[in-house]
């Protein structure tokens, strides 16, 4: 898992409905003479790497392709002796807006 904090600057003329932390202490007309701000504000981003098993199939003459997922492995295991080799740390996600299966619905087919 990787988390990564990003600070963001924007004019708030892109999110007029926006809250932000820290703005600009001058302001800087838009294109309509509107006062605007340059904005900060702070963004994390969350990247989570799980295991799954895919059968592909990879030819010479174009780039491979994923036929079918083969299991979900949600858990890794050392290849020769089998034994569980991760441990959780801290509570499972129990928030309904998180994804937390591979779905492929609305993909365009390449």
């Amino acid at each position: 898992m990787t988390v990564e904090g990003i600070l963001v600057r924007l004019n708030t003329s892109y999110a007029p409905n926006g809250t932000f932390s820290t703005k600009r202490s001058s302001s800087i007309p838009d294109q309509n003479g509107t006062q605007t701000f340059i904005a900060y504000d702070a963004a994390v981003c969350l990247e989570l790497y799980e295991p799954w098993v895919l059968e592909v199939f990879n030819s010479s003459s174009g780039l491979p392709n994923s036929l079918r997922i083969v299991d979900r492995a949600a858990f890794v295991k050392d290849m020769n002796t089998g034994v569980l080799t991760e441990t959780l740390i801290g509570d499972r996600l129990t928030d309904p807006s998180v994804k937390k299966q591979l779905n492929s619905t609305g993909l365009s087919p390449a």
